[in-house]
């Protein structure tokens, strides 16, 4: 099965730029071979990442970020990527 990342943001929310820095950050890494899609949510305030159907990074479950979209966060998301990697997906 073939790996495959998508990023769903919210564009009323100007979601657009963290999601293209996640992607671009994601791209420049060991895990720069997934294939990424950044695609816009109906749903108010949503910034998720989904590795294939599984959801990997929910901003809303995450109530304890202050600064949403920083470079630890960003790091932060990788280390859930890659441990989901290293699971079966």
């Amino acid at each position: 099965m073939a790996v495959k990342l998508e990023i769903r943001y919210c564009s009323d929310c100007e979601y657009l730029l963290r999601a293209m820095q996640l992607a671009r950050a994601i791209a420049q890494g060991p895990l720069s071979k997934i294939p990424i899609t950044i695609k816009p949510s109906e749903e108010e305030g949503c910034f998720q990442v989904w590795l294939n159907d599984r959801k990997v990074f929910d901003k809303e479950e995450t109530p304890h970020l202050k600064a949403f979209g920083s470079t630890v966060d960003i790091q932060r998301i990788k280390d859930l990527l890659a441990e989901c990697l290293k699971a079966p997906v």
